[in-house]
């Protein structure tokens, strides 16, 4: 059937089938810029003939087997995706689990670039950190057990010696009875500062002042009992402005004592103690060296570490806990400064000490 139709000016059928409005394309034909009839096309309901059937068909299977195989590869590769960020969560959730049973040599084998990695990298970073944090911890409880244990030892040895009768209640022995209850009495002093240091609840009473005097009070408390083992302190001071700085001036002197007893203790005699300062920019740096005997290099990092001696048989005879450096870098450390030991130039042990002072 024809779809063309030709109708007048008037769009009255003129040839062709019947035309209705709406139903199809119509096109006016223009004489003289004058519209003198109009052609019209009727749009096709259904294709008939056989070359359009057989084409449709073909169109209409293809876009069935395409989207088909879309379908398939669509849950396929949902699966590989599943599988893919599943795996990783898994070892992940493992990994927690082990963590939670205080199985810190866990780690995750993945090697991936993408954020999945990076968590397992910040993971096994963790586990590691906590691993440290627990060889810390059983060698800080079998410190403190050691520590303890002697002198407690040396107490009921002399007092079960005194009920046995074996050694006399006297002075003497008073006065070592007396001795080891110090040393406990410190002991636990120490130990209770150090928490309290590293829980953040020790108070400070900051506030400006000059620290230089602070310095030379405490040497200068320090100079009879250094004398008595020979040992000469020189005091170098590089600069003459004073020192303003924002901390609190008790436990500041604690942290030259700390390092002044140290000193007292283990340097040998005759021997010379050097303590230095100087500003240089917005940093006060002091420094302390003594004329030895030196700190093996394995053991300069591990001096600040708590009851750590670098005698491996922690021998009581130069006294001491092994918490004042300890405490002393805790106490640094608040006041925004750092500690680090190193190396003397003349062939000891070398105690560098940064703090910032208050700009003008």
């Amino acid at each position: 059937m024809s779809r063309l139709s030709l109708l007048d000016a008037n769009k009255n059928l003129l040839a062709g089938p019947p035309y209705q409005s709406g139903s199809g394309a119509i096109r006016p034909i223009v004489v003289n810029e004058a519209a003198v009839g109009w052609v019209s096309l009727r749009k096709q309901r259904n294709l008939t003939h056989p070359l359009d059937v057989a084409f449709l068909k073909r169109q209409t299977r293809a876009f069935y087997v395409i989207g088909c195989v879309i379908l398939l590869l669509a849950f396929v590769g949902s699966i590989l995706i599943a599988r893919h960020l599943a795996s990783p969560i898994k070892q992940l959730l493992a990994g927690t689990r082990a963590l939670r049973s205080l199985k810190f040599d866990a780690r995750i084998p993945i090697r991936r670039s993408d954020e999945l990695g990076q968590l397992a990298k910040e993971f096994d970073e963790m586990a590691q950190n906590l691993r440290r944090y627990e060889e810390l911890r059983r060698q800080w409880l079998s410190d403190i057990s050691h520590e303890l244990r002697t002198p407690l030892s040396i107490l009921r040895g002399e007092i079960e010696a005194v009920q046995d009768g074996v050694r006399t209640l006297n002075e003497k022995t008073l006065e070592s009875l007396h001795a080891e209850v110090l040393y406990i009495h410190r002991l636990v002093e120490d130990l209770h500062l150090l928490s309290i240091t590293e829980s953040g609840a020790l108070h400070y009473e900051k506030r400006p002042m000059d620290l230089l005097p602070v310095l030379e009070r405490t040497v200068d408390s320090f100079r009879e009992r250094l004398a008595a083992r020979n040992i000469g302190v020189v005091l170098e001071a590089r600069g003459e402005e004073p020192f303003r700085f924002q901390g609190d001036e008790n436990r500041m002197a604690q942290v030259f004592s700390n390092i002044l007893h140290n000193s007292e203790r283990y340097t040998e005699s005759p021997g010379t103690l050097w303590i230095s300062y100087e500003r240089r920019e917005d940093t006060l740096f002091i420094e302390f060296q003594d004329s030895g005997p030196g700190v093996p290099d394995a053991s300069l990092n591990r001096i600040f570490d708590r009851l750590y001696r670098v005698d491996p048989a922690r021998s009581r005879k130069t006294g001491g806990s092994g918490l004042g450096l300890a405490i002393s870098q805790r106490i640094v450390e608040a006041h925004g400064g750092t500690i680090a030991a190193r190396k003397a130039a003349m062939g000891g042990l070398g105690i560098e000490i940064r703090l910032p002072l208050e700009t003008d």
